[in-house]
């Protein structure tokens, strides 16, 4: 897992690499922390950001700070499976 991965202002706060693969990542991980809160509005945040990274070729999940204090565990699971959605097939 890379932190804070990207050239842009579109960066992704966590990013799981492809263990196969160097330099390919499986799954974008978006928190809505400093980047998050730098959207000057709420589209820039939800929407415009996220377009663009899934335009780049990123899949990604969202994971909000009350869900993972209220139940960290419940969040890694939903974590797991955005990654088995995420991996290629075949």
């Amino acid at each position: 897992m890379r932190m804070n991965v990207g050239t842009s202002d579109y960066r992704v706060d966590l990013a799981i690499e492809d263990p196969e693969e160097e330099g390919r990542f499986l799954l974008g991980i978006e928190c809505d922390g400093p980047h998050y809160v730098s959207g000057m509005t709420v589209r820039d945040r939800d929407r415009t950001r996220q377009g663009q990274l899934r335009r780049l070729g990123w899949k990604l999940h969202r994971v909000w700070s009350v869900e993972w204090f209220r139940n960290p565990e419940g969040e890694l699971d939903r974590i797991e499976e955005a990654l088995r959605a995420a991996k290629p097939t075949g």
